[in-house]
């Protein structure tokens, strides 16, 4: 499935505790993201943000991978982006402060 620069996506993220592995479902979550040619993940000065903070709700309906329910989303609107290979970044805070890095590709 291709995305396209100008649609809609939606971030979906499994939050779970890692010393009991029961899902977070009361945290603040936001998700950042970063232009095509940074690299945030292993390259501090890069984590300036381009896009963001989206917020996240958490949305007990979510079918996982796993066959669980539950995830944090956020509908984000990629109108006026340029195309390329995108990082984001999910954070989790007040519950567990977490984090974690994935891409996604635009296309023109």
């Amino acid at each position: 499935m291709a995305i396209y620069v100008g649609e809609g996506m939606v971030v979906v993220c499994q939050a779970t505790d890692p010393a009991t592995t029961a899902a977070i479902v009361d945290a603040t979550a936001q998700v950042d993201f970063f232009a095509p040619g940074k690299n945030p993940i292993s390259t501090v000065a890069d984590r300036v943000v381009d896009r963001g903070p989206f917020d996240m709700t958490y949305d007990a309906t979510v079918v996982n991978k796993d066959g669980s329910k539950g995830a944090y989303t956020a509908n984000v609107d990629t109108t006026g982006w340029v195309a390329g290979k995108w990082t984001y970044r999910v954070t989790i805070s007040d519950v567990l402060d977490s984090w974690e890095f994935a891409t996604v590709t635009l296309k023109a």
